[in-house]
């Protein structure tokens, strides 16, 4: 008997709790978000975010959430679905008392710069007070904004961060199809969103073939959708001879080998030069965007080995040799005068301009 009371006493506990548990789901009318800029966001998208909005929310359990056809029903009877504008809490709660539910969703999805905004309101109908508020900036193509209302349904139906202990990314990568590794495991590829995910610090690293692995470190918040953009370099092959080769082959200050030279080399701008004992440098900007194949011709310096004058009573007579030689790609004249005294000494004289 005492056995049958303790089945009964568990049930009657259970069924109660139920009954607590929803007294506590209250019911929600969703109204289309608008849409602040429809050159960036058309209605139709608004309609479609709003779906998905819709379906977050009901997946949530904690809201009993009014079928849309029903609002349009209702905004079709009070002529609002032509205008397509009931933005005032006062327009809002007058909704929400004909669709007979205890709160009602607005809100809107604005674009500035290249950042969609994303703010939406739970208005309690019967004192058209704000009980609830969540927003989202977003970067990133537009597609990427159904996932941010997965992010939105989180914060309103968990207000609580204690609630709602995940948080998630979306990763998008330039160009995109990239390996996505989080904490060196592969997730997936480029653009992909990870959901629930604990809060914390990740390491997000991209990987595409041909491209420079690119890696970086996301903090992950509860109930957000972090958004990481990972911009690969892409790697390129420099080839480089010269002639002759044995030159010294420098990028940017930084000696890379010896010519004829080939190695992977990023995307960009590079000062090059070449250093060759008995030749000119070579030193010229070369802009690198696809592999590069370039034959540099050196320039060999004049030798100069004046004969020592013989009889050292004899007049010693200066002499000059004139020539051209170019510098940077431009002809210029120069003048070398060899010490009459000091046999074998070359000194460079600059002309002045006429």
């Amino acid at each position: 008997m005492s056995r049958a009371i303790q089945i009964l006493s568990l049930f009657f506990l259970l069924f109660t709790s139920s009954l607590h548990s929803q007294s506590n789901i209250k019911t929600l009318g969703i109204l289309n978000l608008e849409s602040a800029n429809v050159a960036e966001v058309t209605v139709a998208d608004a309609r479609t975010l709003t779906n998905r909005l819709h379906t977050e929310i009901s997946k949530t359990g904690r809201f009993q959430v009014v079928e849309m056809q029903k609002v349009d029903d209702i905004l079709r009877e009070q002529g609002l679905q032509q205008t397509g504008s009931c933005a005032s809490d006062q327009c809002v709660a007058e909704v929400g008392q004909l669709l007979g539910v205890e709160w009602m969703l607005t809100g809107y999805i604005g674009y500035i710069g290249h950042t969609y905004s994303i703010d939406v309101r739970i208005i309690e109908v019967k004192t058209r007070k704000i009980v609830e508020t969540a927003f989202e900036n977003y970067r990133g193509q537009s597609e990427g904004l159904l996932d941010v209302m997965k992010s939105i349904a989180t914060k309103l139906s968990f207000p609580s961060s204690s609630q709602a202990p995940v948080g998630a990314l979306r990763i998008t990568s330039q160009p995109s199809d990239a390996v996505v590794l989080i904490n060196s495991t592969e997730a997936g590829r480029t653009p992909l969103t990870v959901n629930d995910l604990a809060p914390g610090d990740y390491t997000i690293q991209g990987k595409l073939d041909g491209y420079l692995h690119r890696s970086l470190t996301v903090q992950v918040n509860p109930g957000r959708i972090e958004q990481v953009d990972l911009r690969l370099s892409k790697i390129c092959i420099l080839k480089i001879s010269s002639a002759p080769n044995g030159a010294r082959l420098i990028l940017n200050g930084r000696e890379m080998g010896i010519t004829p030279f080939s190695g992977p080399v990023l995307t960009g701008s590079y000062q090059a030069e070449l250093n060759l004992n008995g030749y000119a440098p070579w030193k010229e900007v070369i802009k690198i965007d696809t592999d590069y194949s370039r034959q540099v011709n050196l320039i060999k310096f004049a030798e100069f080995a004046p004969q020592a004058a013989k009889d050292k009573g004899k007049k010693k007579w200066p002499w000059y040799v004139a020539g051209v030689c170019l510098a940077g790609g431009t002809a210029a004249a120069i003048l070398l005068k060899v010490d009459s005294e000091n046999t074998g000494t070359i000194h460079v004289i600059i002309p002045k301009n006429p």
